[in-house]
């Protein structure tokens, strides 16, 4: 299983695991399939997102890490 490490808040930006909230507190989704994603920021992993609900959503993470990148860029307003 892979981690998600960034979720797409409500106010629309990605948010990275370690800022978000614990649990549904964060108020985050996946960028891929929309649906709820839990913060979990526990003492043994590095803190990353989870589906709230199962889900079979594919490329999360990656997916996460892209729309990431991209967000760094424009709000450096550079390359």
């Amino acid at each position: 299983m892979t981690h998600i490490s960034f979720g797409v808040h409500i106010s629309g930006r990605i948010l990275d695991a370690v800022e978000a909230a614990r649990g549904l507190a964060c108020q985050c989704n996946c960028p891929v399939c929309g649906g709820a994603l839990v913060a979990r920021k526990g003492e043994i992993k590095a803190p990353h997102f989870a589906h709230h609900d199962s889900s079979n959503c594919v490329g999360a993470a990656i997916t996460s890490l892209h729309l990431a990148a991209q967000q760094l860029i424009v709000d450096a307003q550079r390359l």
